[in-house]
Parts: C-alpha cells; structure tokens; sequence
C-alpha cells in the first residue's frame, strides 16, 4: 500500500450507501474508520499509496483475497 496503491478489479463492482459498502452486490464489514477511504476507492476504482490504518490495511488484504482488488502497476520511469 504504501508504494504502488490498489485499484477494483475490472470484474468488481463498488458502491456504498452512508456507512455501508457493497462490492459485487455483497454487503461488506468494514471500520468506520475506514468508510472515507473505502468510499475513495468506490469512486475512483482506485486508492492512491499512502499511510493508512491497520485496519484498512486489514479490510483491503481481505478485498484481495478474494479477488474484488488488485495491486496497481508501479509506475516506473525508465529512460
């Protein structure tokens, strides 16, 4: 997370309603802390690198897993 991001799989589907967010039509658990965040990646298909929670960490490890999101491609500037 903190050097390449992730993004929804072009499979996935997310969206959310106030502080609950579905991925592929399934209501997911997630920390409150983390409905900013999650709602981000709901919007834009994507989450930027950064610093974030634990428990972000946590929920987006088990996104992966079960396959709604990948690792975004890091960008290299090759000359």
């Amino acid at each position: 997370m903190a050097t390449s991001g992730v993004m929804l799989d072009l499979k996935s589907q997310m969206l959310y309603s106030d502080e609950a967010i579905f991925i592929n039509g399934e209501l997911l658990e997630c920390p409150a802390e983390a409905i900013n965040e999650l709602q981000t990646l709901a919007n834009n298909r994507q989450l930027e690198a950064g610093v974030y929670t634990e428990d972000l960490i946590e929920t987006l490890f088990t996104y992966y897993e079960y396959g709604y999101i990948t690792l975004k491609p890091s960008s290299t500037n090759a000359v």
